[in-house]
């Protein structure tokens, strides 16, 4: 963690009458907790190749470091200088009460935010740099980590279905920005999704929807492109790339503590993509492939639970694993070593699903049809 994510901010009014407006309006758009009006000072300083003495008022307000912005914003559009000064220090550590006291204000800040990508965009595209520039540009404090860059082009299932399975491994103030977008520019929602503590940038195409059958959502809000304009740092420049435009400085702008009420607006529905269903019986499952990972194994739908389910009394290696209706694996396993190098294996894997793989193989290259795998357990 690097400080706390709030700051002091030092300014300078005209005089005290300006300097009433200026605080009030700061604590009102709740832009400050706390605004002190410090008290007449004298300032000597060179503007314009003059050296300038003038009596002004010092204020000091305690923010949001997210918050900077706004505040310069709206100190500038009441000051009379031509150029207010106002600087900001950012706070390494608060006494608790006041810690609490702050974010019960203004609401809650980390020192340095998380924020998950997941894209199409390739491993090796300048675009992935592009975006975290953005990010970087509204919070230079913020660590950015991929996730994967490799979903299959426009592939909004693939995604879906990988967020859903990294998503509660990573801590509480997560943000994920996930970007696989086919009607990128066209008429659907930019949206900000609230999940279990977590924040989701993606657009409404249904990327959320693995998460939102598994987890649950609890809050969208649909972005302003506008209003994000607001705190980008660069200037927009098509209705091409809203991952650097609009989802990448709103997840920085988030994962520092900004409140969503200044970039969005909440919104009831969002768009879910249909989501393969587990057929579950007793002693019979029927569920399909998911996604391929890059070693060609393919990870199913079907969770270890719904094994416990079905078969309460049968152990894994009595239960019978049929693929497209034509091969047939007897036995589940949980090691790949448990089966001689190029044989076909399935196996209850790490993240709790069964997985068809061959031992030092691929496993996908085995079917002809690699688009649609239809996987069946039964009682051997």
């Amino acid at each position: 963690m690097t400080g706390t994510g709030y700051q002091i901010v030092f300014m300078t009014a005209a005089n005290p009458e300006q300097a009433d407006r200026i605080a009030a309006a700061l604590i009102e758009e709740r832009l400050a907790a706390c605004v002190n009006i410090v008290g007449a000072c004298r300032s000597i300083y060179r503007w314009k190749g003059e050296v300038t003495k003038d009596n002004e008022v010092s204020m000091i307000a305690k923010t949001r470091r997210s918050d900077f912005d706004a505040i310069v914003r709206k100190v500038s559009e009441l000051h009379s200088y031509e150029v207010p000064e106002i600087v900001a220090v950012d706070l390494e550590s608060l006494s608790e009460g006041y810690e609490r006291f702050l974010r019960d204000v203004l609401g809650g800040a980390r020192g340095r935010s998380v924020i998950a990508l997941i894209t199409d965009f390739g491993r090796d595209s300048f675009y992935v740099g592009a975006m975290k520039g953005a990010m970087l540009a509204v919070d230079r404090n913020a660590a950015i980590v991929d996730i994967t860059h490799h979903v299959r082009p426009y592939a909004v299932d693939e995604a879906s279905f990988i967020l859903s399975a990294v998503f509660e491994l990573w801590a509480e103030g997560t943000v994920f920005l996930a970007v696989v977008d086919p009607g990128v520019g066209g008429e659907r929602l930019n949206l900000a999704v609230r999940s279990k503590e977590r924040w989701i940038l993606c657009p409404d195409n249904g990327l959320i929807s693995d998460v939102a059958a598994r987890g649950g959502v609890d809050e969208v809000f649909a972005l302003s492109e506008e209003a994000v304009g607001g705190i980008r740092k660069h200037s927009a420049c098509g209705r091409t790339f809203l991952g650097r435009d609009v989802f990448g400085p709103v997840a920085a702008f988030l994962g520092s503590g900004g409140d969503i009420s200044r970039v969005g607006k909440r919104i009831e529905g969002y768009h879910r993509i249909s989501v393969p269903s587990v057929e579950v019986r007793d002693e019979y499952i029927r569920g399909r492939g998911r996604h391929v990972d890059d070693f060609g194994n393919i990870l199913t739908n079907i969770s270890g639970e719904d094994v416990e389910r079905a078969f309460p009394s049968v152990s894994l290696e009595g239960i019978r694993v049929s693929i497209n209706g034509a091969v047939a694996v007897d036995g589940i396993k949980r090691r790949f070593s448990e089966e001689a190098p190029g044989e076909l294996i399935v196996v209850l894997d790490s993240w709790n699903l069964i997985e068809i793989s061959v031992n030092r193989g691929r496993a996908i290259d085995r079917f002809s049809d690699r688009q649609s795998i239809v996987v069946e357990l039964t009682r051997t």
